[in-house]
């Protein structure tokens, strides 16, 4: 049912009848001890007294946007229900009294509807709500619901009659006993357990006998289209008149996603079953024979699905169990002719992996690379609209986007204070999902728990759930079309003139799908905003966490002060505060800090320049007052553009977006403090945030106290701001200057390469890469334990990866090789020479096989065949610039300077291999003698530590999780640096394994495998009793299938025969065989079952002296936040780690609250009592400097 006319207006013009500038939402009392426990409290959610019936809030009958937003609305609306329901006996009617329900009814701020939509928002997260949450003006995206609701429902039923056509028929297999005892158990009564008004009903019908598996099912097509990624073929003609795209997600991703959701599923039903049977009466009703009641019991106490194997804990249990019902699903969705499995290669591993492992740039061995799932042309043609036009032209079926996965976002409502209960703190969303500690539940399901939050240091996550946060509406109207009238809020689209600031030129959709996916989450981002709008009236908060070291995040970056430079400017605090006069101070050095360097031939004066006190950069702004308030009014003009820095992309590492918000409210509070010349009547909302010189130094000169140190990062009183980036750039240009490398083992090789170099080539290095801004990315990472600086200067982002280029191999190189080549045999270079031309769809399709085709031709295998791939190639992997790196963006950005010799730098791989390991070298020397190498010293100590222990009686235990380094913060929270590993990849052990199949689908000629010599051997002779004698040696001959027997590639080369030879599956008698042969092992990241072979030593190791920084940095951090929220219960609050913010009136308690939390911890600690604390037997005293703590009080410039 659509909206009609009048519910438009009445839902397009909510924000501009309920937003009220400035003023913080009514939270109503205790709401947030149990936002839905507050629900269910409310008249029109009350169960036995709302007139709903079981209908619930609905989009198709009863309109939550409606009758939870409108007053006279739901008054109506009881009006007409109490007349229907007239025949009612009289004390039911007297539960429905009128006065019940009048306007009032409905809380200030409408937290009904905010709570309402909350909890459905979590759902759906969970895959458990209805995608139609809201009903839509006909014509607009309601059709597009629809057909993604409906294409899920056909596509989780195709996928239920996989199941009964390969699996459900088997009665004595012990998961399809396990599910119909809880099938028998929970369908009695299920409805009446089961809250009626919080949900819009679907309309899928499940089969009372296939609740569970259908619920399952459900839980494959989520993560199907959760998980796909579209991976465009290459721009060639062949490809595109196939109109081929492949669809695609690594196979241990769908496997571990599908597991943990059935796993949930099954827990569930396993709760409700207890819950059941825990009655006498409904015990009684529901039968159980002993047979089934003994079932039960194992599964009450055991977990889902018990097998005969050692036990270990009912969630492991369930979730191995779990992880076996995934990897036959996996297999029945192959046989079916769904889902195709092929091994990924090097491109498809950096596709999938590049964003999440460090180590993407080890190029793995053939076999190391993971199975990838791919969508076959059968499954996409019942999707329909997946080919490659349709992604090109976003056409793509509505399925792809209404089930693509959104990671956590910002909150409708407040988030739930955190409570705790079993040890276990949780809390956040309304309905909390497990700890509130990131990233820890492999911990706690081993019950050797990372840290422990105390109810002090929960009390800071407390405080920062209750900020509110807006959409900064100025902002968005300056960079957007966005208006607000009383009829609608339209579409929000960027205006032409940012278009190039806010998303890529997109020239090959092939080349540049990151790209793509960039600006698609950037218009994804728009959405968000409109959400907020014109849901909320323009009012969200966010949900915390800590990490197990105590620091602090938001549940969703999105929209959040730890977002990037756009989510920065997006945002400001809901209630605004007068700024006063030391308010439009701290406003004027805000906008300076994010002006420093700007170059505009109009200013005064000169630009603004860093480390300034704060006097100059108020008086800076002052006098460029009138030329800040222009480009502020006028944001897209060409020339505002370019000293904006929005004339091309800016990522997440900019400040250009935050720089435009800043002076947008510049010219705003000016032009409000013109109508009164009272800066006190002059109101903004507009967080102000100062940063901390250099955080990680700042603790470790206070650990220290290291008087040199405590000045470089502005923690002892100085005069002006000192820059310790400065300061490691200028050590870093001063070595350069010197020509001076006896510090690198490579020192000799460098003095001559740049002795091949003119005086202007070493001019422009010395002015291009001995920078503040080349200094920051390696001082940070060295104060946090890190030794490898390459990826500051060739990496994406400063952080991420390089690129890697194919480069000819040069002349010595080849006469190196020379006599090994020629020990290749002729026949193995024709062999080659056919290896690298297999290209095509058909090929593109099935990497794998041009491989396994060419390994097997090698007599040596595997090992052979890699080394004459090295040797007949004509190139080499050589490692350069990311093109979204510091050094490459440096060299753009000065090109018109470049000198001649330097003309063909982007070419020259060589070249830019030698200026990343300089730099790396350099300023690796540079900051360790700036800071006096206090990082090498805090490393050392732990390291120091841990011979000790390791030397030590009984030192077999030394790492178990009772053992490992451990300290308590001031605030009571508990930090144990514990890691735990994955099993090894190559342990049999693992349930997603062909050998561990239900014994009903391995046919019985495999279950004979070991008689025969192995799987490969029982393949081969299944091959030949198919196909006869005669056409098996045609076979045998041709695909040289012998050399491959007992070889890991052999299951794949079976398969591309079967399908050469019967490509229409014409052939029965090779069914069986085609359903063997498209099973693969996958590797799930999985525990060891003992401590010592989990725990991961070297982590542990290694990552002692960042973990130990971060903690006292998230203990600062805390206290701070305690401190400023001391006076009430709630708190407006920017926290990134070490950057600081409020309203800009409150700056100068912030400053107060930030040096004296700061001295009064180094007071009664530093490294001795520290370590002390951690190994009072181990740790080695080391000597102290003279810097006085008490000096930190005078500190001006600590956050500047």
């Amino acid at each position: 049912m659509s909206l009609s006319r009048d519910e438009v207006e009445q839902i397009g013009s909510y924000f501009a009848r309920h937003y009220h500038e400035g003023e913080r939402v009514k939270v109503p009392n205790n709401f947030s001890d149990d936002p839905i426990g507050w629900l269910r409290k409310q008249p029109m959610f009350e169960k036995g007294k709302f007139p709903l019936e079981s209908e619930k809030y609905s989009p198709d009958k009863n309109k939550p946007r409606i009758l939870l937003r409108e007053p006279s609305k739901f008054t109506k609306f009881i009006q007409k229900r109490l007349k229907e329901i007239a025949s009612m006996e009289a004390d039911d009617r007297a539960l429905l009294d009128i006065s019940e329900f009048q306007d009032h009814d409905l809380s200030r701020g409408h937290f009904e509807w905010k709570t309402w939509l909350q909890y459905n928002v979590e759902q759906i997260a969970n895959g458990k709500g209805s995608m139609k949450l809201l009903a839509t003006e006909q014509g607009d995206r309601d059709s597009e619901k629809i057909r993604a609701f409906e294409k899920k429902e056909q596509i989780s039923n195709l996928i239920l009659e996989t199941l009964e056509k390969y699996l459900l028929h088997d009665e004595t297999n012990k998961v399809i006993k396990n599910i119909q005892l809880l099938e028998k158990i929970n369908n009695f009564k299920e409805k009446s357990l089961h809250d009626e008004l919080f949900q819009p009903r679907t309309n899928v019908t499940f089969p009372v006998d296939r609740v569970i598996w259908s619920k399952i099912c459900n839980a494959v097509t989520n993560t199907l289209f959760t998980l796909a990624k579209f991976n465009h073929p290459p721009s060639k003609d062949e490809f595109k008149k196939l109109n081929f795209v492949e669809i695609s997600m690594p196979a241990n991703s769908f496997l571990s996603e599908l597991s943990t959701s059935i796993s949930n599923i099954l827990l569930e039903e396993i709760a409700l079953a207890v819950k059941l049977q825990t009655n006498s009466k409904h015990k009684e009703e529901i039968g159980l024979s002993k047979a089934e009641e003994k079932l039960f019991r194992v599964t009450e106490n055991k977990g889902f699905a018990k097998g005969n194997g050692k036990w270990h804990s009912f969630e492991k249990t369930t979730k191995d169990s779990s992880l076996g019902i995934s990897y036959h699903i996996l297999i029945f969705l192959m046989w079916n002719g769904l889902i195709e499995a092929k091994t990924m290669d090097w491109k498809d591993y950096k596709i999938f992996y590049e964003k999440n492992n460090d180590g993407i740039n080890k190029r793995k061995r053939k076999y190391d690379y993971p199975h990838k799932l791919i969508f076959s042309e059968e499954f996409k043609e019942i999707i329909g609209n997946c080919q490659l036009e349709d992604s090109k032209n976003n056409n793509l079926h509505p399925i792809f986007r209404w089930l693509a996965r959104e990671p956590d976002r910002y909150m409708y409502c407040p988030p739930m204070t955190p409570t705790q209960k079993e040890g276990t703190w949780s809390g956040g969303l309304c309905v909390p999902r497990g700890s509130i500690i990131s990233s820890h539940s492999d911990y706690e399901e081993f019950k050797t728990p990372r840290c422990a939050p105390s109810e002090k240091a929960v009390k800071s996550i407390h405080l920062l759930q209750t900020t509110q946060w807006e959409i900064n509406l100025d902002f968005l109207s300056a960079v957007s079309n966005f208006t607000s009238n009383e009829e609608s809020i339209g579409k929000i689209s960027i205006k032409k003139e940012l278009e190039n600031a806010f998303y890529y030129e997109i020239k090959d959709d092939y080349k540049e799908r990151e790209k793509i996916e960039r600006n698609n989450q950037r218009k994804h981002k728009l959405e968000m905003v409109k959400r907020i709008i014109e849901h909320n009236a323009n009012v969200f908060w966010h949900s915390w966490t800590f990490d197990f070291r105590g620091r602090m995040y938001p549940k969703s970056r999105n929209l959040s002060p730890q977002g990037n430079d756009l989510d920065k400017s997006l945002i400001r605090f809901k209630e605004w505060k007068n700024l006063g006069e030391r308010g439009i101070f701290w406003l004027h050095v805000h906008v300076h800090n994010l002006f420093e360097g700007v170059q505009n031939e109009r200013w005064q004066n000169g630009v603004a320049k860093k480390r300034r006190p704060f006097q100059d950069r108020d008086k800076w702004v002052r006098e460029n007052l009138d030329e800040l308030r222009r480009i502020g009014k006028n944001t897209v003009n060409k020339k505002n553009l370019e000293i904006l820095e929005l004339k091309e992309f800016r990522g997440g590492g900019s400040e250009s977006f935050q720089r435009l918000a800043a002076i947008i409210e510049l010219d705003r509070v000016w032009s409000e403090y013109d109508k009164t010349n009272d800066w006190g009547k002059v109101k903004s909302g507009l967080p102000i945030h100062l940063d901390a010189s250099t955080n990680g130094y700042q603790h470790l000169a206070a650990l220290f106290k290291d008087k040199k140190l405590a000045e470089a990062v502005n923690i002892a009183e100085v005069d002006n701001p000192h820059d310790l980036y400065k300061e490691v750039s200028e050590e870093a240009k001063r070595i350069f200057q010197m020509n001076d490398f006896s510090f690198i083992k490579k020192g000799d090789e460098y003095k001559k390469i740049l002795a091949g170099f003119s005086e202007s080539v070493k001019k422009f290095l010395e002015d291009t890469l001995f920078t503040r801004n080349f200094a920051k990315q390696p001082t940070m990472r060295l104060a946090y334990g890190g030794r490898r600086l390459a990826n500051c200067f060739d990496g994406k982002n400063s952080s991420g990866n390089p690129r890697y280029e194919k480069m000819p191999k040069t002349q010595s190189q080849k006469k190196k090789e020379e006599i090994l080549r020629s020990k290749i045999s002729d026949d193995m270079k024709k062999n080659y020479t056919k290896y690298e031309s297999l290209e095509g769809p058909k090929y593109y399709r099935n990497p794998h096989w041009k491989w396994s085709w060419f390994q097997g031709t090698c007599p040596g295998g595997e090992a052979e065949a890699r080394k004459i791939q090295d040797l007949l190639r004509e190139w080499v992997w050589v490692r350069c610039w990311s093109e979204e790196s510091l050094l490459y963006k440096s060299f753009m950005e000065r090109q018109n300077e470049l000198p001649d010799e330097l003309a063909g730098w982007k070419q020259d791989y060589i070249f830019q291999r030698n200026i990343t390991e300089l730099c790396d070298e350099i300023y690796k020397h540079s900051v360790g003698k700036v800071t006096q190498k206090s990082n090498y010293k805090l490393t050392n100590q732990f390291n120091e530590l841990f011979k000790k222990q390791k030397a030590s009686p009984g030192n077999k235990q030394i790492f178990s999780n009772e053992m490992v380094v451990s300290w308590n913060l001031p605030d009571g929270f508990h930090v144990k640096n514990y890691y735990i590993k994955h099993r090894n990849s190559g342990d049999s052990s693992g349930v997603a394994r062909e050998n561990r199949r239900y014994s009903n689908i391995m046919p019985n000629w495999l279950k004979k495998r070991e008689e025969v010599g192995g799987r490969t051997n029982a393949i081969n002779n299944k091959l030949k009793e198919c196909l006869g004698h005669d056409e098996y040696e045609e076979i045998m001959k041709e695909y040289n299938l012998e050399k491959y027997i007992g070889q890991r590639g052999f299951v794949a080369i079976v398969e591309q025969i079967l399908r050469d030879i019967d490509r229409e599956k014409e052939n029965k008698k090779l069914d069986e065989l085609r359903r063997e042969v498209v099973i693969r092992n996958h590797n799930i990241n999985q525990y060891s079952n003992e401590e010592l072979d989990r725990l991961n030593p070297n982590k542990v190791k290694s990552s002692i002296a960042p973990n130990f920084i971060h903690s006292l940095d998230a203990y600062h951090m805390r206290e701070i936040i305690r401190r400023m929220g001391s006076d009430n219960d709630k708190l407006d609050f920017w926290a990134v780690h070490d950057s600081f913010g409020t309203h800009a009136c409150e700056i100068d308690k912030l400053k107060e609250i930030v040096t004296r939390a700061f001295q009064e911890f180094y007071k009664d600690y530093h490294i001795n009592s520290l370590g002390k604390e951690i190994s009072k037997e181990f740790w080695s005293e080391v000597k102290l400097g003279d810097f006085d703590i008490e000096e930190i009080l005078k500190s001006e410039y600590m956050i500047s």
